[in-house]
């Protein structure tokens, strides 16, 4: 599933709470598997909580209280739409080839913790040949590298978080021959240098 289709479908399920409950500035967290997009301001916007990219898997959380919330559009036949809808989702998530992606994602974050991962170890670790995986993944729109990719940021920018690791223990750690190597990826997935961003996310974080 495409990074604009999983955001507009979380975005939709929230405006239906609050459409149901007339509580129109609901707060929901969310996770998101895409990399951070220059413009964050829509998504902010439009679930109203904390909106977190890079992660293991896409999902929204709301407040437990919410379950008690009064529904003030009491029509059976938009419950019974409803109810449709959420049976058919179910079913569509179940079988949807980007559950095997997520997987796959998953696999690789532990993967990296015990060093480089190179596609045909990765097919192996997986029980399948290095084609097959990657026709498995294509109907998903990803790729091992895109994966690999999203997967390498997520723990270098967690990495980056803690002051006792350097640059080079990390590149190390994500699989790359050098510090080098890691500061030209790092630089590509998000428009900054390891340093710059470690910089600019202490301060916030401070």
């Amino acid at each position: 599933m495409s990074p604009p289709l999983v955001a507009m479908l979380l975005g939709t399920w929230a405006w239906r709470v609050r459409w149901l409950t007339g509580c129109h500035a609901l707060p929901f967290n969310v996770k998101l598997e895409f990399p951070e997009p220059p413009d964050i301001a829509q998504y902010t916007h439009a679930f109203k909580g904390v909106v977190a990219f890079g992660q293991t898997e896409s999902s929204m959380t709301g407040d437990r209280d919410f379950l008690s919330l009064p529904v003030l559009q009491r029509d059976p036949s938009v419950n019974d739409m409803l109810c449709s809808q959420v049976s058919a989702e179910l079913d569509r998530l179940a079988t949807d080839s980007n559950d095997f992606a997520i997987r796959v994602r998953r696999k690789m974050s532990h993967q990296l913790g015990q060093g480089r991962v190179s596609l045909d170890e990765f097919a192996a670790v997986m029980q399948m040949a290095p084609r097959t995986l990657q026709d498995r993944l294509a109907p998903s729109g990803h790729t091992f590298r895109s994966l690999l990719d999203s997967a390498r940021q997520t723990l270098a920018q967690r990495q980056l978080l803690d002051q006792r690791f350097t640059l080079t223990d990390i590149a190390l750690a994500l699989g790359f021959a050098n510090q080098s190597a890691f500061q030209h990826a790092f630089k590509r997935w998000t428009g900054l240098t390891p340093g710059e961003w470690r910089r600019q996310n202490s301060t916030e974080r401070s």
